[in-house]
């Protein structure tokens, strides 16, 4: 990395005297998960950084009657954190949520996001559908510019030298309205959207019209593009499939994509119609008030430890396990009931773990493979499976565990078909079921 001096002024002015003295040798930090890394790649001959997180402007982050103010530094987890933002910028919310993973959003900005201007940021076609303001300090006074002008091509805005964005504002959005983001990415988490669209509405009073419709699509175009045309076209329709149909349509054909390695012309194009069609339809619940997918507290025993926490009613055991709880040793394999890989036992039973909701285990008492182990060494089963070489690629391997010892429990000296029996529920696609069935015998006959 180039060597800089590394600057942090308490106020707006003195950080603009510094970026105005160093010039395009000068850039603002924020979260810096975009800038250091790019200062590692020496792009730019950098002389001084210009840490905004003392000034009180840049982390003021507030919601009131009069719409809300996001700071330029502050960061993404005190977005979605918020109540008062969760409640009436659910679409900002949205974008917030996904950028990066928990490490990134303690630190990210979502005005660091913004100023970064990759076509693909999470968190500009949001602002862009809720009306925001970019508020820009410089060396002549200050300026507003709508969200929606700021990016002007890849990586660049319209951030003169010597220039801050200090805060971004957004409009109180109307009472019958709702927004909503959402991309495509070839991960569950933490990639580059594909394709990504955001979407604000305001409906009339009967809730059967659109009164108003804000469409922004992300990366399918060198700026995030506002699709004006989908937008309008809305405006006074019936919300129902056909309107939302042919608006979707033609968000599409307002995209410009380029094909590259994350996905063709065509690809992104599709993709524009399908997210489009989803987030006017997703706006409207919300603008309606109809209860949506909401979180589930859930309190639980898990390997006789005490776990709170909260998941989508939707969310299954499996994945409520491996990304909320964070015991990844339970694996997923083919998501139907048919392998057992996820096999885990809830209140003496064993189950699948991909065919119960997480909400299913609030006041019980689960066992994950974390569980067999303890502080004085592995489990019977354990050792007689790495005794036995019955453990082969591994997916399986937690599951047939979980599953033996659930047998063992119930029945401590089984016979060979019993354990066959019990175990079928079990698929090793390394067809290593001999070797399993000896390691459960020599753990049954040593326990």
């Amino acid at each position: 990395m180039h060597p800089f001096n590394y600057v942090a002024p308490k106020t707006v002015e003195e950080a603009v005297s510094v970026l105005e003295k160093h010039g395009d040798k000068a850039r603002p930090l924020a979260g810096g998960t975009d800038l250091l890394v790019q200062a590692r790649g020496n792009k730019w001959d950098l002389e001084a950084v210009v840490d905004v997180k003392k000034i009180p402007e840049a982390m003021k982050l507030e919601a009131s009657n009069d719409g809300l103010i996001i700071g330029s530094g502050v960061p993404c987890y005190q977005i979605y954190e918020n109540e008062e933002v969760k409640k009436h910028y659910t679409g900002i919310v949205d974008g917030a949520f996904i950028i990066g993973g928990i490490q990134i959003q303690s630190r990210a900005a979502i005005g660091g996001n913004l100023c970064n201007a990759a076509p693909s940021g999470d968190a500009i076609c949001p602002l862009i559908v809720y009306g925001a303001t970019a508020n820009i300090a410089g060396p002549n006074g200050e300026r507003k510019i709508a969200v929606e002008d700021f990016c002007i091509g890849p990586g660049k805005t319209v951030i003169k030298n010597g220039e801050l964005l200090v805060s971004i504002s957004v409009p109180k959005p109307a009472k019958r309205s709702g927004a909503a983001y959402e991309r495509f990415i070839p991960r569950n988490e933490m990639d580059i959207a594909v394709a990504a669209v955001a979407v604000s509405v305001e409906i009339d009073n009967t809730g059967e019209n659109f009164e108003s419709v804000n469409i922004a699509l992300a990366s399918v175009g060198p700026t995030p593009i506002v699709a004006r045309k989908a937008s309008d076209y809305l405006a006074g329709k019936p919300i129902n499939d056909a309107s939302i149909s042919e608006a979707s349509s033609i968000a599409k054909d307002e995209s410009s994509p380029i094909s590259d390695m994350r996905g063709t012309i065509e690809h992104r194009k599709h993709l524009i119609e399908v997210l489009t069609n989803r987030m006017i339809k997703e706006s409207v619940k919300r603008a309606r008030g109809e209860e949506m997918t909401r979180n589930i507290h859930i309190t639980t025993k898990i390997n006789n430890q005490p776990y709170e926490f909260l998941a989508p009613s939707y969310m299954s055991l499996l994945d409520a396990l491996r990304e909320i709880v964070g015991l990844t040793g339970t694996k997923e394999g083919c998501l139907d009931g048919n392998c057992g890989a996820c096999t885990v036992n809830i209140d003496g039973r064993i189950v699948d773990s991909c065919l119960v909701l997480a909400a299913e285990i609030d006041g019980c008492d689960v066992q994950t493979v974390e569980g067999l182990a303890t502080s004085e060494g592995l489990h019977p089963l354990q050792k007689a499976f790495l005794e036995e070489a019955a453990l082969q690629c591994g997916i399986c391997t937690p599951g047939f565990l979980v599953a033996a010892k659930g047998l063992l429990d119930n029945e401590p000296n089984p016979s060979e078909h019993r354990i066959r029996h019990w175990l079928a529920g079990n698929l090793c696609r390394c067809t290593g079921y001999d070797k399993i069935v000896k390691a459960v015998q020599k753990a049954a006959s040593e326990s």
